[in-house]
């Protein structure tokens, strides 16, 4: 999948290639905190990012665009249907 990447915690760990290292130590380090609560990505907007990519993707390969295709490609669990399933027939019916 080419989306850019939002930020988030296991993101900061695989870059810096530590584990844990900012939720252990993040009360030592108080502008590093701000800044990754500021530009950290909740699961709601990495998951419409998700939806975006994969109804873009799906229009280009020319296939039907179908909420349970978006919700397979994109790789959301079904937890999180309920939640986006408006949001994603919104997308499509546009």
């Amino acid at each position: 999948m080419h989306t850019s990447e939002g930020v988030s915690s296991w993101i900061l760990d695989k870059k810096l290639c530590v584990r844990s290292l900012p939720k252990r130590h993040l009360s030592e380090m108080p502008y590093t905190k701000k800044y990754i609560e500021i530009v950290k990505e909740n699961n709601r907007d990495f998951h419409i990012k998700k939806i975006k990519w994969v109804i873009r993707e799906l229009d280009e390969e020319g296939q039907e665009v179908l909420s349970w295709k978006v919700f397979r490609k994109a790789g959301i669990r079904y937890e999180y249907h309920d939640k986006l399933e408006q949001y994603i027939n919104n997308k499509i019916n546009i």
